[in-house]
């Protein structure tokens, strides 16, 4: 019996030719930017933003659900790394190239210069990043709030980070929008070699494993 399953919120196996190399790079653009929106990043603002039905029932956020989101929202940057600019790369260089894209593509403004942006990626990476993933908890230097603006606030100390501010709730809905964004960038045909580079991401990733 053929049995059918999803492979992403609204696509299932029968919505894609049975043979991998069959599969267009519309095929593959469109599984991937169906992932992760509605089974990552949705996920991640309706935690810690709340929701609205199809019915209009309305549901708050999950309080105290800061950390939560933040480990489901910081693989995005990881992600974003490898399929749009390092496929190759490690994880530490996949984060920082995705954080730059992001901070870049979102016109965030917390750095002056691209080495002030690869000096925050790096602290991000390795204060928030891996403090979530290993130890379930960001370092001392790091702290979650619901009254800032932005997503970030970076506090420097001369030429040095000494304090970063997070708010879940906005970063969250930022990493929404630039998921539209770089849908729209995969679809450009003159992004050619940000198309390339998630193509290979993506092949890497799913073409053994879908192939029956």
């Amino acid at each position: 019996m053929e049995i059918k399953h999803y492979l992403s919120k609204n696509f299932t196996n029968k919505d894609f030719p049975s043979e991998y190399s069959k599969w267009s790079l519309d095929d593959k653009i469109k599984l991937f930017i169906d992932r992760v929106k509605y089974w990552q990043l949705d996920i991640a603002n309706k935690v810690i933003n709340g929701f609205e039905t199809t019915k209009g029932l309305k549901f708050t956020g999950i309080p105290d659900s800061g950390f939560a989101t933040l480990n489901i929202l910081f693989v995005y940057f990881e992600t974003i790394g490898k399929y749009g600019y390092r496929p190759l790369g490690k994880p530490k260089e996949k984060f920082i190239a995705g954080f730059k894209a992001v901070h870049n593509d979102l016109k965030w403004n917390y750095a002056t210069s691209e080495n002030e942006l690869v000096t925050i990626a790096k602290k991000v990476y390795e204060k928030v990043r891996c403090g979530v993933y290993h130890v379930g908890m960001t370092e001392q230097d790091i702290s979650l709030t619901s009254e800032t603006k932005n997503p970030f606030e970076i506090i420097w100390s001369k030429d040095k980070i000494k304090y970063i501010i997070i708010n879940p709730h906005e970063l969250a809905r930022d990493l929404l929008k630039h998921c539209d964004i770089y849908e729209k960038r995969l679809r450009d045909s003159s992004e050619e070699k940000l198309r390339k580079n998630f193509e290979k991401g993506f092949d890497l990733d799913n073409e053994p494993k879908m192939d029956t």
